[in-house]
């Protein structure tokens, strides 16, 4: 018997042995306390599942269980296990607490900014496991749209609300070597970066200094990230509890972390935030808007244009200096009243947004309009 067949037999999950099976057309046909009975319209067999591995003579129902699937499908068992192992999920565990949830109900608006601002919490770990920026502008790459497709609202408790997030515990595509799960990588990025703002609180609270939170973005630390906790705590109104359950796979990790943010705690990490924002440098970025005001001093060949857009889903005004033809094809796209798409450095202060180093200037049909807003 290999190893991963007898870690099966020790780590047996109910939910996730049912949701690989019910894939194949397998359904419930009737639930006791100590299993559960499925089946298939396609077969005449009846399958017995446990509903834990501590259950007398559980092993052996176990092996029954693999056999007769192995047998169904014609597959190896140990192939049946590996596909097990693959429905396995890493868990992130948001309890929020605070007065106004008083017998686990949230307010219908607060409830859609915490499964908003959820997601941007994962997005942020996710693409903090391939670069380091303080700030994340543009469209999010598919594979993490695809990793984002499984949350779950949990059961509610006293003066708390609780939403699940499940993750695969499997990579996309196969490696000849054996690689880490994405989302695993992601939840130790996540454990880092929100360690990271927990010890710079810490520090903070005794010099007052924000300078303790210089260099945070080398930890995965972003404005998406800080911005995201606060709406999640609902601007320090509330407490945060957050729990990384990791898939019990990776022995080499702890099995769960807990991280507590109080409100004073979440109120500094919305201004860590702005922090962050404050001097935003954004190369190869994209904008999409309409040309609202030509600028060019008589006699001159180049110019300056301003472009209205959105970026952090806030409308914005960006000044651009041009050379002569990008310049003749803003004025184009001025009169023709079309927008235009222009590709450079984004550089954004606290009073001004402008763009440098312009590498494409562009006008464009309103079906072509890229998405560059705030993930």
């Amino acid at each position: 018997m290999t190893k991963p067949i007898q870690k099966f037999f020790k780590s047996y999950d109910y939910g996730i042995f049912k949701q690989m099976i019910e894939k194949y057309g397998w359904i419930l046909a009737t639930q006791f306390k100590n299993f559960g009975i499925y089946r298939n319209i396609n077969y005449s067999i009846d399958l017995i599942l446990p509903i834990n591995n501590e259950l007398k003579d559980s092993t052996k129902a176990l092996k029954d269980l693999l056999n007769q699937i192995s047998e169904i499908y014609q597959k190896p068992i140990q192939d049946i296990v590996n596909e097990y192992n693959n429905e396995k999920r890493n868990k992130v565990k948001l309890r929020i607490i605070g007065e106004e949830l008083d017998g686990g109900v949230i307010p219908f608006n607060q409830g859609i900014k915490l499964l908003e601002n959820t997601k941007e919490m994962i997005v942020s770990s996710y693409l903090a496991t391939s670069f380091k920026k303080k700030n994340f502008l543009g469209s999010r790459p598919d594979n993490i749209n695809r990793h984002l497709e499984k949350v779950e609202l949990g059961q509610t408790e006293v003066r708390s609300y609780i939403i699940n997030v499940f993750l695969p515990a499997e990579n996309e595509e196969e490696n000849l070597i054996a690689e880490e799960p994405l989302s695993s990588k992601a939840l130790k990025q996540l454990e880092t970066a929100t360690d990271s703002l927990k010890d710079s609180i810490s520090k903070f609270s005794i010099t007052n200094d924000y300078s303790e939170f210089e260099g945070l973005e080398k930890r995965g630390v972003s404005s998406n990230l800080c911005f995201a906790i606060n709406e999640i705590g609902n601007d320090g109104k509330n407490d945060i509890n957050i729990n990384l359950e990791y898939d019990s796979s990776l022995d080499e990790i702890p099995l769960v972390k807990e991280i507590y943010f109080k409100k004073e705690d979440i109120r500094i990490i919305k201004n860590v935030g702005l922090l962050y924002k404050q001097d935003l440098t954004e190369p190869d970025f994209n904008i999409i808007g309409y040309v609202i005001d030509l600028h060019r001093e008589k006699d001159q060949m180049e110019g300056d244009i301003t472009i209205s857009t959105k970026i952090d889903k806030k409308k914005k005004n960006v000044r651009i200096h041009l050379q002569f033809f990008n310049y003749q094809e803003a004025v184009k796209a001025h009169e023709t009243s079309k927008q235009i798409l222009v590709r450079g450095t984004l550089v954004t202060k606290i009073n001004r947004t402008y763009m440098n180093n312009v590498s494409k200037v562009e006008i464009i049909s309103e079906n072509d309009n890229d998405d560059n807003t705030l993930f």
